[in-house]
């Protein structure tokens, strides 16, 4: 089955339109309510967090643990309402050469 990937609009362009402007309506809104100006200076922090190998607990008595990314030729093949680069499809299993080696 192929894979199907939608949002709010008719097509990923239109979805893309209406997800933008949702948010920038709620900016605007909590904006325009806000009652106490930020001052000072503004820091901002990042981290990278390794995820290949973390323990998850599932719940009191089961526990998994994550492995390293994988990314198929499925997945270059992108979705129905937006296909991949270089002739990927979905459902592709074996590749070619230049593209195995990528």
């Amino acid at each position: 089955e192929m894979c199907v990937a939608f949002g709010p609009g008719l097509d990923m362009f239109e979805s893309t339109k209406i997800i933008g402007e949702n948010i920038y309506k709620k900016a605007r809104e909590l904006y325009s309510r806000a009652r106490q100006e930020v001052n000072g200076p503004l820091s901002a922090a990042h981290q990278w967090v390794n995820m290949t190998d973390v323990t998850v607990q599932f719940n009191k008595t089961h526990t998994g643990r994550t492995c390293k990314p994988a990314l198929g030729y499925s997945f270059a093949g992108g979705t129905i309402d937006g296909g991949g680069a270089l002739n990927f499809t979905q459902g592709t299993v074996e590749g070619d050469p230049f593209c195995d080696g990528v």
